[in-house]
């Protein structure tokens, strides 16, 4: 996607047009995901390195979480077509960006404030759905959860509900949502 220009400060909330990306078609179905709406620059871009945006997504229990594709997978939007229904979801993050956001926001005290004023409620030492699913008898994947406070990634049970965050990396020019 072309912005021209993608100036976001530490701590500013950036507004995103809706951009939307298929996953997988099943039948009647489809499945993709999306971005857009607020986000919070948890980290500038520049030359050498992406800027980072965060949208928490709040508490989610596992049972509204399934694998669509190979990936973890909510409803975020429902879209009725003429002959389909198609379901979007905020794409999980990979681990790696995960503990990098995390890591990022632990260190800036001044972003915790920013988050709650957002209304977007986070503590960075709980537990976040990821992408990266655990294989269960052969074929089946589940869904895993990373507990930041034990630097932990597990398959996650049915009684619990963890945070899910939306991340989107961008430079001046484009936003990136792998």
């Amino acid at each position: 996607m072309d912005l021209n220009t993608n100036h976001w400060s530490v701590g500013e909330v950036a507004t995103l047009p809706r951009t939307e990306r298929p996953l997988k078609k099943n039948g009647l179905s489809a499945y993709g995901h999306y971005i857009g709406s607020r986000y919070i620059c948890i980290r500038e871009a520049s030359e050498g390195q992406y800027g980072i945006l965060v949208k928490v997504l709040g508490k989610v229990p596992a049972e509204y979480v399934q694998v669509v594709g190979g990936e973890p997978f909510c409803k975020d939007a429902r879209d009725e077509l003429f002959t389909s229904t198609r379901y979007l979801c905020y794409q999980f993050p990979m681990l790696q960006e995960l503990k990098e956001a995390l890591d990022i926001i632990r260190s800036n005290p001044t972003l915790i404030p920013v988050f709650e004023k957002a209304s977007m409620h986070i503590n960075p030492k709980s537990t976040f759905w990821v992408r990266e699913t655990a294989s269960q008898f052969l074929i089946l994947k589940k869904p895993q959860i990373y507990d930041a406070l034990k630097d932990v990634l597990s398959p996650a049970s049915n009684e619990s509900a963890h945070y899910r965050l939306s991340i989107v990396h961008y430079n001046k020019s484009e936003l990136i949502f792998s």
